[in-house]
């Protein structure tokens, strides 16, 4: 790039290269899509139904353009530059698509500017194509512009859209994905819009793929940028118009509803909380309108991902629903026995009589995994019978708008009536074949048929189907399973810690019993910096809303700790971590106030084989804590909640101009847009039948369960969101940050950290040339800034520190500190995601693994005449056989009744009756239904599974760190990034080599029941995979 008059190339597209083109030297393999793609009011319009587009409407460009005037002077002759637009969105007949457009293109250097160029009068370069969802999809055109002399260089351009006749509210949309501009003198100029257009945005600015720093930014091109940015911070409580493009805060005061509402969270000490984006209000509305979840187009999910993932997600999901009717599970309050609940998954592959669905997905694609079930031919041809007319006729505006039809209109017929049976306040396609899929399982079974439909065995049991008991397992996941992030070195008693029951009286014995020192001396080694054996897990504030309220029916809250011990063989090496004490208190027989609980042992129960399945639920019972908080605080509060705010003020303080948005904004793809989906379906107040609220319907705390997130993020700093950190504050590295142990959440994850931080560094510098840059970058102060205070603002409540709470106090003061916080972002928002994230169903999905919910408090071991404790430990103890065997009659029954009623013999034979009467009566069996009545009910659990099919499966448009941020485009910026992708693939290879490395005691290789470490794995295909770091929290 040829450097102007008195400009500083430091922060310019090629600092240190001289005379360069603008384009990249490298061409990106792939080009970033927007966080933006569907429209809820547009209907989609097939390709065959769209306008011709042929020469008719083709006009000269010159013939559209008047004679062009420089701002700086009289009307000149014009300098003819050849432009081409293109657009990649599906697109809609109401707006006339790549029509009615202005442009005008300013100087870089100089004020000099066109006058608004029709683009009209640009020949049709190519016509919509039909995608894999069936819709048109991208348009472009090219053709000669004539530009006064003036503009010699195209810094920015000022679009507009205009209204259409006819559409509605007049107002017409169009999505731009790029311009490129290339001049007589062989000057090629791109500009990377990514962007909706609305007629109501008036002129939108876009700049040239320049990254300029504010303060080396052309003076000509800066009032510009502070314009742009002063339309995305808007003004007043928040937005009024879906159109609109304002970034705002608010708490999180909108999860309830008016019959069921919820406490705010955010705003006071006792309840702090993040900020989230700040919702759609009706124009006019009261101050206390709280709005609805919304987002700008620009954030949206691109189209295919509802019609792909949301869609096959969503239609996958309701196997759970079907296979609790075809197995008449749904209609009992419990599983009978561990085959009854392996009897949910497929076997040897799949089940007899089904098939894959694939003639439900969308038309020309792939069974992407996503589905991962088995339908009978009758349901396949129901559902995609209802699913053709619902593509083919209805649009989201009219699913969202319109009243339910008498009929169901007929395929392209335009009508903006739904089709019959939709629900108006469905939103998408996804939504609308869960839906279908559940009438057609009913339909099925009010006509006598079973639905045939199982789901995909969960990885935790692929060829180690019972390891899910054995206490090596449960201490393996850990450090290797869902929630690895939790669990910290035990450098003092526990009693001096939080006045825990659990002391040397509870594990000495079975600590003797390993050829281990005594619990005392095991702290005490630990407390002087030796390697740590001991290790706990404290989740006692789970106790702290029992004061609030009641507990919620058919629930039993419990709150606990666990001791851990890191065993060794004779040669002193690691082989294993296994669980040696477990405390829990319950709601139901407890109080808050309780600081101590009933402590249960592996010493004491778990070499008894009457009393080992005590010790087997409560290790249930503590798991199923450890679920919830994952879900709630792992997961959605660290990942999720913490990260938006990062990105709101990205939006508002950040120029797109700017290198810090460049390299960070795909880290927030797709992240207003879910948090916005979770806070309407997942984590608000609602009912499970309704697919609202999954939270609070699947989790133990129900009403609770936020609250307990807003009581974790008391405790909530910046600084320990860096996983160096957090691994030395739980004391799970040594003095040189190497983990203690085979750690694979440690291992694989300070690999791809230490990468974000060279890769950072090397880029950041390329623009900023000392410490003095970056503090003289208001920009970038100015988003620190808010972050802290206006996104995080209740953290100082509980956090007076700053610098203990953010890593340091006051701006941000050097470039070293700048590559902390952007890592810290950035690895939060991918690397720690993915491992929280997309091992859900493989290690959730197996119920007696880990229950979303326990029913009942545990029996107390110092009660042995408690008829709950002897239904455990005497596995022929009458109350317990009564109870199985009257079970196995009452489903009997039941199901005769239910059978007889739909004119029907019943699924079963006496002989099969009489078979599960003497199962019943042994004690095993009799001690596993027992077991089974504490976790979760069939019908929670397979809804449970719903919720975690959706969250753990990558769209087609997944975006992985092993891909080039394609909004880069400077050559050195390219380079760089083109070392950290070739580091991140080198990393999968080192982490595939560790999953087959026997030391790896954690990834088990070699064994028959291994179970390789496969989360942090970066690349990944859509779908089902247990695997793949993607740049964002995009689900």
């Amino acid at each position: 790039m040829v450097p102007l008059a008195g400009e500083d190339l430091r922060g310019s597209a090629t600092p240190h290269h001289g005379a360069a083109r603008v384009v990249p030297l490298v061409k990106p393999s792939r080009l970033v899509s927007s966080n933006s793609g569907l429209r809820r009011e547009a209907r989609r319009t097939p390709v065959a139904e769209l306008p011709s587009r042929n020469t008719a409407l083709i006009v000269k460009a010159t013939a559209a353009v008047p004679t062009t005037t420089s701002a700086e002077g009289p009307p000149s002759l014009s300098t003819a530059w050849q432009v081409s637009v293109s657009s990649t969105a599906v697109l809609d007949d109401d707006d006339l698509a790549g029509r009615n457009l202005l442009i005008t293109v300013v100087d870089r250097a100089s004020n000099a500017r066109s006058d608004p160029i029709s683009l009209d009068g640009l020949p049709w370069d190519k016509q919509p194509s039909e995608g894999r969802d069936g819709y048109a999809r991208g348009w472009s055109r090219k053709g000669e512009l004539q530009l006064p002399p003036g503009v010699k260089t195209p810094g920015a351009l000022l679009v507009q859209k205009l209204p259409t006749a006819g559409s509605k509210d007049g107002r017409a949309l169009d999505y731009i994905t790029s311009l490129k501009l290339k001049g007589a003198d062989g000057q090629e100029i791109e500009f990377l819009v990514n962007s909706w257009v609305a007629s109501d945005h008036g002129e939108r600015i876009f700049f040239a793929n320049y990254p300029y720093l504010p303060q080396n930014c052309p003076p000509h091109l800066l009032a510009l940028r502070q314009q742009d940015l002063d339309s995305l911070r808007g003004t007043g409580a928040g937005p009024t118009s879906v159109s609109a493009r304002s970034y705002g805060y608010q708490v999180y005061n909108d999860l309830g509803k008016a019959r069921d509402p919820r406490p705010t969270m955010g705003g006071s000490k006792d309840m702090p909380y993040p900020r989230h984006l700040a919702n759609l209000r009706s124009s006019g509305a009261p101050d206390t309108d709280v709005g609805k979840p919304w987002v700008p187009y620009d954030e949206e999910f691109e189209f295919g991902k509802h019609t792909g993932f949301m869609g096959g997600a969503a239609l996958a999901a309701v196997q759970a629903l079907a296979a609790g009717l075809a197995d008449r599970i749904g209609l009992r309050p419990s599983f009978r026995n561990n085959e009854d609940v392996y009897g949910v998954f497929q076997k040897d592959g799949g089940v007899t009589g089904a098939r894959e669905p694939a003639s439900l997905l969308p038309e020309g694609s792939q069974d992407d995994g996503t589905w991962g079930i088995r339908l009978d031919r009758d349901m396949e041809q129901r559902v995609k019978s209802r699913l053709d007319g619902f593509r083919a006729a209805v649009s989201p505006r009219a699913v969202k708008a319109a009243p339910k039809a008498a009929g169901q209109p007929k395929a392209g017929d335009g009508s903006d009536a739904p089709a019959a049976d939709v629900d108006p306040n469905l939103l998408d396609y996804g939504n609308y074949a869960l839906n279908t899929i559940i009438k057609s399982i009913f339909g099925q079974i009010k006509e006598g048929k079973e639905p045939s439909i199982k789901f995909e065995a969960p990885k935790v049991m692929a060829g180690r189907r019972d390891e899910w008991m054995t206490d090596e397992e449960y201490g393996r996941q850990f450090l290797a399973g869902q929630n690895p992030c939790t669990l910290s070195a035990l450098r003092a008693m526990p009693a001096e810690i939080s006045g825990s029951a659990i002391g040397p009286q509870h594990v000495d014995e079975e600590l003797k019993r390993l050829g281990s020192p005594g619990m005392e001396e095991l702290v005490a080694q630990a407390a002087a910096g030796g390697k740590p054996r001991l290790y706990w897990a404290d989740y006692w504030y789970l106790d702290s809303f029992w004061d609030q309220g009641q507990p919620a029916r058919n629930t039993a809250e419990h709150a606990g700790r666990i001791v851990l011990f890191l065993t060794q063989d004779a040669d002193g090496k690691d082989t294993g971590l296994i669980p040696l004490a477990i405390e829990l208190k319950c709601r139901l027989n407890s109080t808050k106030a309780a600081q101590s609980g009933l402590v249960y042992t592996r010493q004491d129960l778990a070499h008894d084989p009457n009393k080992e399945m005590l010790w087997r639920l409560a290790k249930a019972i503590f798991r199923s804590l450890d679920t919830a908080v994952h879900q709630l605080i792992s997961h959605w509060l660290r990942s999720h909640a913490c990260m938006e705010p990062f990105a709101i003020a990205l939006r508002r303080q950040l120029s797109t101009m700017h290198p810090v948005y460049k390299l960070m904004l795909p880290h927030f793809r797709y992240t207003l847009d879910i948090n916005a989906r979770a806070r309407s379906s997942l984590i608000n107040a609602g009912k499970s039948d309704q697919m609202s609220g999954l939270i609070e319907s699947n989790f133990t705390p129900h009403a609770y369960s936020l609250r307990y997130s807003s009581a974790a993020y008391k405790g909530w700093t910046f600084a320990a969101n860096a996983v160096p950190e957090d691994l030395k504050l739980r004391g799970m590295v040594d003095a040189n940050g190497k983990p203690w142990m085979d750690y694979p959440y440690a291992d694989d994850g300070t690999d791809l950290w230490q990468a974000y931080v060279d890769y950072f560094g090397a880029y950041l510098r390329l623009y900023y040339g000392s410490d003095a840059d970056v503090q003289a970058d208001t920009e970038l102060q100015a988003w620190w800034e808010e972050c802290k205070n206006q996104g995080h603002p209740d953290v100082k409540l509980n956090h007076p520190d700053e610098a203990q709470a953010w890593g340091f106090a006051g701006p941000i003061p050097t470039v070293d500190a700048l590559v902390h916080v952007l890592a810290t972002v950035a690895w939060t928002s991918s690397a720690h995601h993915a491992a929280v994230n997309f091992g859900q169903y493989d290690f959730s999905g197996l119920l007696m693994n880990a229950s979303p919910m326990v029913r009942k408090p545990i029996p107390d071991p110092s009660k042995p005449n408690d008829p709950e404790y002897k239904a455990l430990v005497e596995g022929k103890g009458v109350v317990n056989a009564a109870a199985a065997v009257g079970q196995v009659l009452f489903d009997a029954g039941w199901s005769l009744a239910f059978s007889l009623l739909r004119g029907r013999l019943p699924p079963w034979t006496p002989g099969q009756v009489w078979g599960e009467l003497t199962a019943a009566a042994t004690s095993q069996n009799a001690r596993e239904r027992q077991f089974l009545t504490y976790i979760a009910s069939p019908f929670q659990y397979l809804l449970e599974l719903v919720t975690l099919k959706l969250l753990s499966t990558h769209a087609d448009d997944e975006e992985t760190i092993n891909m080039p941020n394609a909004l880069l485009t400077d050559p050195a910026a390219v380079e760089e990034n083109a070392k950290f992708v070739k580091r991140v693939e080198e990393l999968e290879k080192r982490f595939e080599a560790r999953n087959k490395d026997p030391a790896r005691w954690t990834r088990m290789a070699g064994r028959k029941e291994s179970m390789e470490y496969t989360l942090l794995l970066p690349s990944s295909p859509p779908g089902l995979t247990m695997r793949g770091v993607p740049y964002s929290v995009s689900i």
